[in-house]
């Protein structure tokens, strides 16, 4: 016990910066060897094929999104807890909207709502439980909605002008 009150497991923590093929990462690590795996990292922006980009917010394009990681284990567990976080601003194919993925020992998980080309309200869930993989409990559902704004609000101005 430190004379701050707080308690530090043991184990291994680093601090640094990584620089692998010209991508760069800020990353906090620490690992206690009988127990965790603990990885905060914030990673460059992202740009795949000009149709999906992540950054860190919609006002901050010059870093990435943020990744956490999380492996807890133990000496009689036979499958470790994962559980893995990726935040960040995602543009895709339009859309753009702060978004989390969530990847665990269940599944995964994705939720996004925006507006689309500016016309639509649209909105894509992706939900893959894998949770009961022995059981042959396993499921991938995807589910996009859109729903059209663009006549609406061109009825409401128009009313706006007419007498």
């Amino acid at each position: 016990m430190l004379q701050t009150g707080k308690y530090f497991p043991g184990g291994y923590f680093f601090h640094g910066d990584v620089n692998i093929l010209g991508f760069n990462a800020v990353a906090d690590v620490i690992i206690n060897p009988l127990q965790q795996l603990l990885l905060n990292v914030s990673i460059d922006p992202l740009t795949i094929a000009g149709i999906f980009t992540i950054q860190r917010s919609a006002s901050n394009s010059a870093l990435g999104p943020i990744v956490s990681i999380d492996v807890q284990y133990g000496l009689l567990s036979l499958i470790p807890k994962v559980k893995v976080l990726i935040a960040g601003y995602v543009n895709l194919l339009g859309m753009s909207a702060e978004t989390q993925l969530t990847v665990d020992n269940a599944g995964y998980h994705l939720f996004m709502e925006s507006k689309f080309l500016g016309l639509f309200q649209a909105s894509v869930w992706v939900d893959a439980n894998y949770g009961g993989l022995l059981s042959g409990d396993v499921s991938f559902y995807v589910k996009a909605e859109m729903k059209q704004e663009f006549f609406a609000a061109l009825r409401a101005k128009v009313l706006l002008v007419l007498p």
